[in-house]
């Protein structure tokens, strides 16, 4: 079965419609279908039905109920695999950060380590740590609150700043702040600020910057999913309040706007098990507190990164 196909038929289960799945996986909707169709070849019977709306069969149903079992199954076997016949491979799960910083410090990494491979799976604020935790990858990217979130958190975890962020406003490229790249507290008092309804929202809710703005509008502005968000935004229905380094890997029609009379900071995390058996991470990991140790990685790694590669030191 192949898992790739196994991960979008759930997707499709969700939405019960392939239109709404396709555009959530970013691809198009004759594409997933042919997808489905194999997927049904493969296992041997029809997972859909379509009458006047999209089915699922009974065997649709238990695939659906223990497809995400089953992929988690399947990972974790090829990772035990993978691992035993290589050592020189790192995975780790990142939010959709344009963090150039960890990118400069894994090139220069690569340079003193050439055999050094690397995998990057995206997922959103609340599975980074969870994902991390059952060990699914070696090291996670994501943002502190994630850890103040979680309800619960295994002793097993250990962190470490790899920079220190700060929220911005986005908007459309034909907004009014756009052409003055700053806004004031005063003048986003007077916007639809919109929100992404999941743990960075919980977040929002706690800090100084939000008790200065309007109170959400529960019916609009709090939506379910990133796309959503960037479609409101790009519509010109609000604007939202993004970490900059995320904000950094949206869309060219959205601009960044600074807020200039206040700062909200926020800090990006590595984060790892203690019990990690994969020497490499440990190397890299090692690596990474000496590139901190020769520059203020405040501001940016970089510099310590050039330092020791140019050196050929790990």
């Amino acid at each position: 079965m192949n898992p790739e196909y196994l991960r979008n038929f759930l997707v499709v289960a969700n939405h019960m419609n392939f239109t709404k799945a396709s555009q959530k996986l970013f691809i198009v909707q004759s594409t997933l279908t042919r997808q489905m169709q194999s997927l049904e070849q493969q296992i041997g019977t029809k997972l859909f039905t379509k009458d006047s709306s999209l089915k699922l069969t009974e065997a649709g149903q238990l695939l659906a109920a223990e497809g995400e079992k089953l992929l988690i199954q399947m990972e974790l076997l090829e990772q035990r695999v993978r691992k035993v016949g290589e050592m020189q491979h790192l995975t780790m799960v990142s939010l959709p950060l344009h963090l150039s910083c960890f990118l400069d410090i894994y090139m220069s990494y690569c340079k003193i380590n050439p055999q050094a491979n690397f995998t990057i799976t995206y997922r959103e604020i609340g599975e980074i740590v969870p994902y991390v935790e059952c060990g699914r990858a070696d090291m996670g990217l994501t943002y502190s609150f994630e850890l103040e979130d979680l309800e619960s958190i295994s002793d097993e975890i250990e962190t470490t700043v790899l920079k220190h962020d700060h929220k911005c406003v986005i908007v459309n490229n034909n907004h009014p702040f756009a052409a003055k790249g700053r806004c004031s507290i005063e003048e986003l008092r007077k916007e639809n600020v919109l929100y992404f309804d999941n743990l960075g929202y919980r977040h929002v809710l706690r800090d100084n910057l939000h008790a200065k703005l309007k109170p959400v509008d529960q019916s609009f502005g709090l939506l379910k999913n990133r796309e959503t968000l960037l479609l409101q935004i790009c519509t010109g229905r609000g604007i939202a309040l993004l970490p900059y380094e995320e904000a950094k890997m949206l869309r060219a029609d959205l601009t960044i706007v600074e807020i200039k009379d206040f700062t909200m900071e926020l800090d990006i995390i590595l984060v790892w098990k203690k019990e990690n058996r994969n020497k490499l991470f440990w190397l890299f990991r090692e690596y990474i507190d000496r590139v901190q140790r020769q520059t203020d990685f405040s501001d940016s790694m970089d510099t310590g990164a050039n330092m020791l590669a140019q050196k050929g030191t790990i």
